[in-house]
């Protein structure tokens, strides 16, 4: 398998290691490339070449812990860019699903997963695809220094963060870098390559969570990765722009298209595709939402400026069609069964 990485993600590295000490020229020398082709963000580069620019950045600043600092800094400098897929998630679990999926749009050298351990321990473990471990240092560096980034932020919520960080090469003689970036128990000559977290780092809901900003940024990078978007993503990146509407007090075809990062003609064949309308979806989801406000104790008018209704008289039509009755109907049903 050929193992690759972007030139925007290699462009970003570069940016960084000139802060670092090892000068943007002397690293494209070392590439073979110029700027002009360093901006051709589409193309990539194969991973040797990148390992050989670490090692190269690493003799020239005699920092040999440099691809660890260049991980740390990456996802310090960077979150706000491209961290925001990740802090939208609901939980570190499926940050590690959804890094899993797109981290190759940066760089291709391995998966990434979560297991469960008979402790109860969560996993994220980093499966790389190179089998030269020491060789390829550098790229576990800067993965593992970029995960533990990530996840600190994102789990400061819950109270717990990395409870241990095992890397599979030997103990370097100093390990005062990997103590200041991965902050937690750390395992060198481990087997495989993996931070443990406790059940409720892993689970506990994200603070930053946004399902709706998470599933307009999951379509922007199926496009980039190629992808045809799957009915379900589809299903539930409209059902969240449509919720994320009537909250805003805004629902048209038009607010939702745009919500989901797309033209309404897009939206209105995509629509044609599913066989459901807007209108329906629309009528469905209001049904939901006022079932949900309802028993979580709000009154009619409350419920009614939430569905984004322009009069009582519209709602009351809606919930007609809904429940069968008028709402002072409904109201009697409800009594009688309390």
């Amino acid at each position: 398998m050929r193992m690759t990485l972007s030139h925007l993600y290699l462009k970003a590295n570069l940016k960084i290691l000139d802060t670092l000490g090892y000068p943007t020229h002397v690293a494209l020398d070392k590439l073979g490339l110029d700027y002009g082709r360093l901006k051709a963000s589409h193309e990539r580069m194969s991973l040797e070449k990148f390992v050989s620019c670490l090692n190269a950045a690493a003799d020239y600043t005699a920092n040999p812990d440099i691809a660890l600092r260049l991980g740390h800094k990456f996802r310090v400098g960077n979150f706000g860019a491209t961290g925001s897929l990740y802090s939208h998630c609901k939980t570190l679990s499926d940050v590690v699903r959804m890094n899993n999926r797109y981290q190759k749009l940066a760089i291709d050298a391995g998966t990434v997963e979560v297991e469960i351990t008979p402790s109860g321990r969560r996993r994220m473990i980093f499966r790389p695809y190179y089998e030269d471990i020491e060789t390829y240092r550098p790229i576990t560096d800067v993965i593992m220094a970029s995960y533990m980034t990530t996840y600190s932020w994102l789990t400061w919520g819950s109270g717990e963060g990395v409870l241990a960080t095992h890397l599979s090469y030997p103990r370097p003689s100093d390990v005062s870098a990997h103590k200041d970036i991965f902050q937690s128990d750390l395992i060198f000559g481990s087997a495989e390559t993996f931070m443990e977290f406790s059940e409720a780092a892993a689970s506990g809901i994200i603070t930053t969570y946004n399902p709706e900003k998470l599933t307009q940024t999951t379509i922007i990078l199926d496009r980039m990765l190629g992808l045809r978007m799957a009915d379900q993503t589809f299903e539930d990146a409209i059902e969240a722009a449509i919720r994320g509407a009537l909250n805003a007090g805004q629902i048209s075809t038009h607010v939702v298209a745009e919500r989901m990062g797309m033209n309404w003609s897009t939206l209105r064949l995509r629509l044609k595709s599913s066989g459901t309308g807007f209108r329906p979806r629309l009528d469905k989801i209001r049904k939901s939402i006022f079932i949900e406000e309802y028993e979580a104790g709000k009154s009619f008018a409350q419920i009614s400026m939430s569905l984004a209704y322009n009069d009582q008289p519209a709602m009351n039509r809606a919930f007609k069609r809904w429940f069968g009755m008028t709402p002072s109907q409904w109201r009697k049903t409800q009594s009688k069964n309390t």
